[in-house]
């Protein structure tokens, strides 16, 4: 019922926080993203009321909520390798990222803006998924790409399962029935080249994950990355260099930030 209702359109901000108030973990969460260093001002979040309306806003506090709803049910400790810190700063790098590019999108913005940074967060869910159901071939996986960087998880999980986080991502989405955009991002965001439905979210936050990726292993040379944004998505070398100088400044911030959910 929680999660039926966050999604409706329609919510105000004072019926989201009666239904944040009735998940103390998820409440808890939300007040320390908003005193975290990314939201820091001059007068701290003083309490949950103060975190939803004046330092986080509505649509952030929903797709927060929404994205700790849907990662709740998923058992992780029988995957010792797994790190769940690393999980959600990857989840926040890659929704940050891709919210900030997806106003420079030339093309259909109302459609590329709509759940973008959601579909940031959530777009490695079908991960949870495997951890859940397949801990110790999971935790096999997690050991082996430590130890070899040369072989990725998606890879590795492919040899030993058959199939990888993205298609574990769609077959849970077509479960839950969630919004098609979404559903297409956590099955295509591997795809560079995607060029099906919703192509602009599917590529914005796969490349929002791959730099994000990079900049998170090298944050001391983020300026010298050589990548750059799909040119489909039409946005422009300056504006990508702005918006990238901006963003990698504050990946400590942002970091400190995701830790919250773990």
């Amino acid at each position: 019922m929680l999660l039926a209702e966050l999604v409706d359109p329609e919510l105000d901000v004072n019926r989201v926080l009666e239904l944040i108030e009735r998940s103390p973990p998820i409440a808890a969460r939300l007040l320390g993203i908003a005193r975290s260093a990314f939201f820091a001002g001059p007068i701290p979040a003083r309490d949950l009321s103060d975190a939803v309306i004046r330092v986080l806003g509505l649509r952030l506090v929903r797709d927060l909520s929404i994205s700790l709803l849907l990662s709740a049910p998923f058992e992780r400790d029988r995957c010792p390798a797994f790190d769940p810190g690393r999980y959600w700063r990857r989840a926040m790098l890659t929704a940050t990222l891709a919210e900030a590019l997806a106003a420079k999108v030339s093309g259909d913005r109302e459609e590329t803006l709509a759940g973008v940074y959601l579909a940031g967060l959530l777009h490695n869910l079908g991960l949870l998924v495997l951890v859940h159901l397949t801990p110790e071939v999971m935790d096999e996986v997690f050991t082996t790409a430590a130890a070899d960087p040369e072989h990725g998880v998606a890879e590795l999980t492919r040899q030993r399962l058959g199939l990888d986080h993205c298609l574990a991502g769609a077959a849970l989405a077509r479960a839950w029935q969630l919004p098609p955009g979404l559903a297409v991002t956590m099955a295509r965001h591997g795809e560079p080249d995607y060029g099906g439905g919703y192509w602009r979210l599917v590529q914005l936050v796969g490349f929002a994950e791959r730099f994000g990726t990079l900049a998170e292993r090298n944050p001391e040379t983020t300026g010298d990355l050589d990548l750059a944004p799909p040119a489909a998505l039409g946005i422009e070398a300056d504006e990508w260099r702005r918006t990238a100088s901006r963003w990698c400044a504050r990946i400590g911030h942002l970091c400190e930030m995701a830790d919250a959910f773990s």
